[in-house]
């Protein structure tokens, strides 16, 4: 069977992607033209922007292009439904979305005016395509303390909607250290589970290693999502192997954003943590804006694995999206009936060759 064939049979999770980048760039700019919304770029420069980042800094900057378009209900559950519309197409079974409520209130969208559009697409996704959807609460870095908190509280009178919390944005410029007050009321007020085992936090994306073991040293940390410049310290990539930290991390978005630039001698990073026992999944981390559907990251991992034999080859992919479900925030039980969908299907595929 081709590696193609058997990606696109195989259940997947996404445990990292963002919201806020799932509409096509054309679509938002129709929302913004039905919304009387200019936008500070034109739909050209932001399709050039888009395909020539420099950094997360630019990707961050079209990210707020896209946000000041949406302005009501009926825009958020586009947002959302774009994205499990791509995720079934994707076989993607189960997901964690996160999105940042900062990045749209602060065009004077009320909060549950985002939460109440994505929640309708939640519902109609799980009904009509039969996925399992646990949404995650963003805190963006950058945010003022006091705007985290209240969003936080927010958060709190919807706990019911959200599985847990996520924390991005730009570590050189926020470090984790100075968020610990956010860390500690989110684990006060529950939202992050009762161990804070469903916190999710993007480090080591662009910010060095000691970066990484600061954050680790201050806070639970339920999944890292990125990660790749731990592979930058021995002892830290020994640590996050042997106490199988997940790391959810987007291959295709790190190449489109240049993040890969910091390993210019090396072919393909995954694989080195992968071959030093580390538990990683492969994810989008937003399919419209970062370079490249699920499919396209899972077959990007096989490409750059051909010099396996085809059987060789076909377990590790089959690996991948038995990780997936593994850097989840599921109960154990669901893991492992995801894991055993995984292997079911592989062994009649297995069977059928």
């Amino acid at each position: 069977m081709e590696i193609s064939s058997l990606i696109n049979l195989l259940p997947k999770a996404e445990v990292h992607t963002h919201l806020e980048v799932s509409l096509p760039i054309s679509r938002v700019y129709e929302i913004a033209k039905r919304n009387d919304v200019t936008l500070p770029l034109s739909y050209e420069d932001c399709i050039y922007k888009s395909t020539h980042y420099e950094g997360l800094c630019d990707f961050l900057s079209i990210l707020r292009v896209a946000c000041s378009a949406l302005k009501f209900e009926q825009d958020f559950y586009e947002l959302a439904l774009s994205y499990f519309k791509i995720s079934y197409e994707n076989n993607i079974v189960y997901t964690e979305p996160q999105y940042q409520s900062c990045n749209f209130t602060k065009y004077g969208v009320s909060e549950e005016t985002i939460l109440n559009g994505l929640w309708r697409a939640i519902q109609e996704a799980e009904t009509n395509y039969g996925m399992q959807i646990n949404l995650l609460y963003g805190i963006g870095r950058g945010a003022s303390v006091e705007s985290s908190i209240n969003s936080l509280y927010f958060a709190k009178q919807h706990s019911e909607k959200f599985k847990g919390i996520a924390f991005a944005g730009n570590e050189f410029l926020h470090p984790a250290k100075y968020y610990k007050e956010i860390f500690d009321l989110s684990s006060n007020l529950g939202l992050a589970g009762p161990n804070d085992e469903f916190l999710a936090v993007h480090t080591g994306e662009e910010a060095p290693p000691e970066i990484m073991i600061e954050t680790l040293h201050n806070f639970k940390i339920g999944r890292i999502d990125h990660g790749i410049r731990a592979l930058e310290d021995p002892f830290l990539v020994k640590m996050l192997s042997t106490h199988q930290i997940p790391m959810g991390m987007c291959p295709i978005s790190n190449k489109a954003l240049k993040a890969l630039d910091q390993f210019p001698e090396r072919n393909y990073i995954y694989n080195d943590f992968l071959d030093h026992g580390c538990l990683i999944s492969i994810n989008t981390d937003g399919p419209a804006w970062c370079g490249g559907e699920l499919s396209d990251n899972y077959l990007d991992f096989a490409n750059h694995n051909m010099h396996l034999n085809a059987a060789e080859l076909s377990q590790k992919v089959v690996k991948i999206s038995e990780n997936s479900f593994k850097c989840s925030f599921l109960s154990e039980s669901d893991k492992t009936r995801y894991i055993n969908s995984v292997r079911r299907i592989a062994d009649n595929l297995t069977t059928l060759d």
